[in-house]
């Protein structure tokens, strides 16, 4: 059995802040939301769980999820 890992790029993202901002504005259900509602997402608790449940590098050109 091979262990085939998958490495996810987050370009010109140089934090996790940037990695959570980037993977919402690519997230379709997130956009079909009201700008009213996003206002009220919480982006700091969001970033803080994308980096407790994975690994990141910072590269020049941006971030790796390893």
């Amino acid at each position: 059995m091979q262990k085939s890992e998958e490495f996810l790029f987050y370009p010109e993202c140089h934090n996790i802040m940037d990695v959570a901002h980037y993977r919402l504005e690519h997230n379709l259900e997130f956009s079909a939301l009201s700008e009213k509602r996003k206002k009220y997402f919480n982006l700091e608790a969001y970033a803080h769980e994308l980096e407790e449940k994975g690994r990141y590098a910072v590269c020049n050109n941006g971030m790796f999820k390893l």
